[in-house]
């Protein structure tokens, strides 16, 4: 839910709306990317250790997001964030 102040804290960080927009793009692409591997794992793994995985992942990344103090840090940790959607496939 978070998603909606992101481009809030992009520009406090100093993005531009051009770079906001591109940042945006990339975290709905990365979002589509992870769906691809994410019905194999859940048949090879099972669907339990994928949600742990993704809440793990979601922590650290929400973490990182709040510790950092510049735009790249800010952009990985959205990023590492935008991955665990994956969960949402199986």
């Amino acid at each position: 839910m978070f998603i909606l102040f992101v481009p809030i804290y992009l520009q406090e960080l100093g993005s531009t709306p051009q770079n906001t927009g591109l940042i945006l793009g990339l975290f709905g692409a990365s979002m589509a990317i992870s769906h691809l591997p994410a019905g194999y794992l859940a048949d090879r793994f099972g669907r339990v250790p994928l949600l742990r995985l993704a809440w793990v992942m979601g922590v650290l990344a929400t973490s990182f997001m709040a510790l950092s103090n510049h735009l790249v840090t800010f952009v990985i940790g959205n990023l590492i964030y935008s991955l665990t959607v994956f969960v949402s496939a199986p």
